[in-house]
C-alpha cells in the first residue's frame, strides 16, 4: 500500500510558473500535515505491517513488502507500535525535494549506481581517496562520501534539498549537458520522512551505510545475502553480532571500526533500508543549498536499488517553461551565483548576466 495513494495525491503534477509552484507544494505538504493527524488513515497503513512484523521467517517477498510499509509507515512516527495498539503520537514531518533537468533520461539512482558506473563504486572512492588524501584528512566517512561528492566523485549519496526553489533551480536549469540541450521539462521530486529518522554524521546507522563505499560490489552483494538469510532465519529482529557472520559482514565491522570504537550488534533489516541524512554544514554550498542526501542500502541489484528509490517519493511535478522559469527564480535570487559560493561560478553567473 503507498501513502500516496491514501493522501489521495496525484502521481504528477505539472506546472508552470514559479507561483504556481509554490502554491501547489503549500497545497501538498498542508494536506499530508493534516491527513497524517487522520486516526484511521495510520491505522489503515499500520494494519499492512500485523501480519509481516510477527512473521517467525519472512520470504524474500515478505522483506520488499516490509521496507515498502516501513516506508508508508515513517511519515507517522519512527517506531512500530506494540500489539497492545497504542500508537506512536504523530511527529513532526521533513519535507525534502530533488530537481531533476532531463526528465526523460535522468532517473533517481546516486551517480555511483547509475548505468555502467554500477559495481566500481569501492574503486571511485579508493582511487580519489588514495590520490587526493590530503582533502580528506580527519573528515569522518559520511563528509568524505559529501565531499566527493561535490567534487564530482561518484558516490551513493543522492543529493536532496529542504528548500522547495532550490529544487526547481536544479529542475530548470542545464549544467552543460550536451546530450540534455533537447530536454523540454524536468522533475521535482517530494519526499516525506520524520524529523526524528533524519540521521546525522554520528549516526550508527549513517557510519554503516556510507561504509558500504569501501566494499566490492561481490562484498556488497554477500551482505544482501546475509542479510536476507539472516531475516529469513530470525525474523525483522534479527541481527549481525560482532564476530562469526562471514568475511563480508566481518569487512564491514572492520571498516566501522576504523571510523569509531563499534561493538553493536547490526539489524540486518536496517542495513537494507533507505534513510535520510543531514550532513554537517561545514561546506557553503551544502549550506547554501539547504543540501541533504538519500543514502540507499544494500539492495540485490540496479533495478532494485531503482525500485526502491522510485518508491521513496510520494509525488513527481513536471516543471516546463524552464526558461521563464529560472527567470522568475533569478528575480528572487535564487541563480548559479546564490547557490554556488566558488569565485568561477559567481564569475560564469556575471558574465552570462551582464
Amino acid at each position: 500500500m503507498k501513502l500516496q495513494e491514501l493522501l489521495q495525491l496525484e502521481h504528477e503534477y505539472e506546472i508552470q510558473s514559479v507561483s504556481q509552484y509554490l502554491d501547489l507544494i503549500n497545497l501538498v505538504t498542508s494536506k499530508v500535515r493534516t491527513d497524517l493527524n487522520n486516526t484511521d488513515l495510520f491505522i489503515d497503513v499500520f494494519s499492512t505491517f500485523e501480519d509481516l512484523i510477527h512473521t517467525k521467517q519472512p520470504t524474500s517477498r515478505d522483506i520488499k513488502k516490509y521496507l515498502e510499509c516501513i516506508r508508508d509507515f515513517a511519515p507517522f512516527g519512527s517506531q512500530i507500535p506494540a500489539a497492545n495498539k497504542d500508537y506512536p503520537k504523530i511527529i513532526e514531518t521533513r519535507f525534502f525535494y530533488r530537481g531533476v533537468y532531463n526528465g526523460l533520461s535522468f532517473n533517481l539512482l546516486p551517480s555511483a549506481l547509475r548505468g555502467n558506473r554500477f559495481g566500481k563504486e569501492s574503486d571511485y572512492y579508493h582511487y580519489v581517496k588514495a590520490q587526493c588524501a590530503g582533502d580528506y584528512q580527519d573528515l569522518s566517512q559520511l563528509n568524505t562520501l559529501v565531499k566527493m561528492q561535490h567534487y564530482d566523485c561518484p558516490t551513493r549519496l543522492l543529493d536532496l534539498s529542504s528548500n522547495p526553489l532550490v529544487a526547481l533551480y536544479f529542475a530548470s536549469k542545464n549544467f552543460g549537458c550536451s546530450s540534455c540541450e533537447n530536454a523540454n521539462f524536468g522533475y521535482v521530486y517530494l519526499f516525506i520522512n520524520p524529523d526524528n529518522e533524519v540521521l546525522f554524521d554520528g549516526s550508527d546507522k549513517a557510519v554503516a551505510l556510507s561504509c558500504l563505499a569501501k566494499l566490492s560490489l561481490k562484498d556488497q552483494e554477500a551482505i544482501y545475502e546475509a542479510c536476507v538469510s539472516k531475516i529469513r532465519r530470525n525474523g525483522f529482529g534479527a541481527v549481525f553480532d560482532a564476530n562469526n557472520n562471514g568475511p563480508a559482514i566481518e569487512k564491514l565491522y572492520h571498516e566501522i571500526r576504523q571510523e569509531r570504537e563499534f561493538d553493536k550488534r547490526l539489524k540486518a533489516i536496517d542495513l537494507m533500508r533507505n534513510y535520510y541524512i543531514q550532513p554537517d554544514m561545514t561546506n557553503n554550498r551544502i549550506k547554501l543549498q539547504s543540501g541533504a542526501f538519500l543514502i540507499p542500502g544494500i539492495h540485490r541489484n540496479q533495478l532494485d536499488y531503482l525500485s526502491s528509490l522510485e518508491y521513496e517519493y510520494y509525488i513527481r511535478i513536471k516543471i516546463v517553461d524552464q526558461e521563464r522559469i529560472l527567470d522568475e527564480l533569478d528575480r528572487i535570487n535564487i541563480n548559479e551565483a546564490s547557490l554556488f559560493p566558488e569565485a568561477d561560478k559567481v564569475a560564469h553567473y556575471y558574465t552570462e548576466k551582464l
